[in-house]
Order: C-alpha cells, then sequence, then structure tokens
C-alpha cells in the first residue's frame, strides 16, 4: 500500500509540475514541452521535472520584469545547466536547481561554492564589458537578473555538456535510473 501510495502522489506531483510549467511558460509551453521530450529522450531525465524547474526560472524571471520571450531563453538554459552542475560538481538536481534560483534571486554565496561569482563587483565588470558605463546600483532588478544570467553563463564554460559529456559514468548512470524509476512509478501510479 505504501508503494501504492507513492506511485499515485508521484503521478500527482507530476501533473502539478506540468501545470505549474504551462501556466509559467505561457506562449512557451508547447515548446518547452517539445524540448522536454527531446532533452529526455536524449538524457533520459524526468521531463516533468525539467519542465517544472523551467516554469520556476521563468515565474522568477518574469516576476523581475524580465519579457517573457527573455526569460523563456534564461529559463531553458538555466534549467539545461543545472543538470550540467549537478553532473561535474556531482549534486543532488535538487540543490542544483536551487542555487541558480538563488543566484537570479541575488544570493551570492550557494552558487558561489560551486566557482560562480555573482557579487556587485563581477556584475559592474560584466557592465563594462557589455560597454555600458553605468553603475550596477542603477540596474532594475530586471536588468540585474539578466546581467547575472550572463555572467553565470560565461563563468559556467567548464560544466556546459558535462550531463552529456559523461552520461555512462556510474554517478550519471545511477541519476538516470532514478529517473527512469520515477517515470515508471508515476505510469503505474497514473
Amino acid at each position: 500500500i505504501g508503494a501504492m501510495k507513492q506511485m499515485i502522489g508521484s503521478t500527482n506531483d507530476y501533473i502539478e509540475a506540468m501545470n505549474l510549467a504551462r501556466v509559467s511558460l505561457g506562449d512557451y509551453a508547447d515548446e518547452a514541452v517539445r524540448f522536454g521530450e527531446t532533452v529526455s529522450s536524449a538524457l533520459g531525465i524526468d521531463q516533468g521535472k525539467l519542465l517544472e524547474n523551467m516554469g520556476l526560472f521563468q515565474n522568477l524571471s518574469t516576476s523581475f520584469g524580465v519579457s517573457a520571450d527573455n526569460a523563456y531563453i534564461l529559463s531553458k538554459n538555466m534549467a539545461q545547466l543545472a543538470y550540467d552542475f549537478a553532473s561535474f560538481h556531482n549534486l543532488d538536481l535538487e540543490e542544483s536547481f536551487l542555487k541558480f534560483q538563488s543566484a537570479l534571486a541575488g544570493e551570492l554565496e550557494p552558487i558561489r561554492r560551486v566557482g560562480v561569482d555573482i557579487s556587485n563587483a563581477r556584475l559592474q565588470q560584466e557592465l563594462y564589458d557589455l560597454g555600458l558605463k553605468q553603475s550596477i546600483s542603477t540596474l532594475g532588478r530586471a536588468d540585474k537578473a539578466v546581467l547575472t544570467y550572463i555572467a553565470i553563463m560565461k563563468q559556467s564554460t567548464n560544466e556546459m555538456g558535462d550531463m552529456a559529456r559523461t552520461i555512462q559514468s556510474p554517478a550519471n548512470m545511477l541519476r538516470v535510473l532514478g529517473n527512469q524509476a520515477t517515470i515508471t512509478g508515476r505510469q503505474i501510479g497514473a
């Protein structure tokens, strides 16, 4: 009975995650689902978890005032990067997603622990690199979120693509196995 309850709970969680993704991603929901299917098929990840986190990134960034189209690009890339960071740094996937959500919200420490600097000094340098002479303190929340995204992407070249590069590693094979067990349980619970 406990296992069946867990499978039904997993199905309910998936339904709620898909609802969050569809509502949050709005006009980009169908595109995100296609993207999720492609990534899930290639890497064996849980499409529901990917889409849920894309929806969370979309919600967070649009709440700061980032336009929906830019927020979609940000959410798609940050979700992918969270998988790569989990693989590269041997993190739990949920921990990896939380690091990126915290970074977008302006929290320095969680992402700094994996070697990414989003301090005001770093963001100011990013502004200069973009040819902008204004002070970071004059930026609105949307601009600061986009600048944080740029800083993270520029500092993450070692991690980018790590999940795909090392899919045959024992740690990633266990991640995929866990994802497949979750998906199977969810299908049984449906």
